[in-house]
């Protein structure tokens, strides 16, 4: 009898140790990240325990990157570029600035806008990870090693690339994020 209740309870911690780390991100052909289409829009809400700031949203008045309270604030709409399998360019059709297309830059670990898409911006690319229950991970694809989790931050409703999602140690909270489809 001892021996199965260790057995059973060694499998648990294995089946959420395995649940929470980075490498159990899910690629399929049914998931939320394949079903987005060239053209579509989206809003994208970070899950972390963010107060009350959770939409990703371009301030059109600086360009800066940040998360916002109200879903519909201008800036918090994204017009999606699909490049290849869960790979994406988003791009904000309601940011005043040149800069327009969201860039993740992995050696300072900072999120902010770019002009184009073309090098030097290899940070304009990211992939998009299905976790569970419609929530997704999105890495910067950028192509100098560093940080790469769009990460929204508590203390200041600040976004940053994150080295961590998921991480058993529970880093890495507001790498958690939910799309939501919009109109035009």
């Amino acid at each position: 009898m001892k021996f199965c209740l260790f057995r059973s309870i060694a499998i648990i911690a294995v089946l959420l140790h395995a649940h929470s780390c980075c490498n159990c991100l899910v690629e399929t052909d049914t998931s939320i990240a394949a079903k987005l289409q060239q053209g579509e829009f989206i809003r994208l809400k970070c899950l972390g325990n963010l107060n009350d700031s959770h939409w990703l949203q371009v301030r059109s008045s600086d360009g800066a990157v940040v998360l916002v309270k109200d879903s519909l604030a201008i800036g918090t709409k994204w017009y999606v570029h699909k490049k290849d399998t869960n790979v994406y360019v988003l791009q904000s059709l309601e940011n005043l600035t040149l800069n327009t297309f969201l860039d993740g830059r992995t050696v300072s670990s900072n999120v902010g806008m770019a002009p184009d898409t073309v090098a030097p911006y290899s940070g304009t690319k990211w992939r998009i990870y299905d976790l569970t229950k419609g929530e997704v991970a999105i890495k910067c694809l950028g192509s100098i090693d560093g940080a790469r989790w769009l990460n929204g931050q508590a203390a200041n409703a600040a976004v940053s690339l994150s080295y961590y999602t998921l991480a058993p140690d529970g880093n890495g909270s507001g790498t958690v994020w939910q799309i939501q489809r919009s109109v035009q």
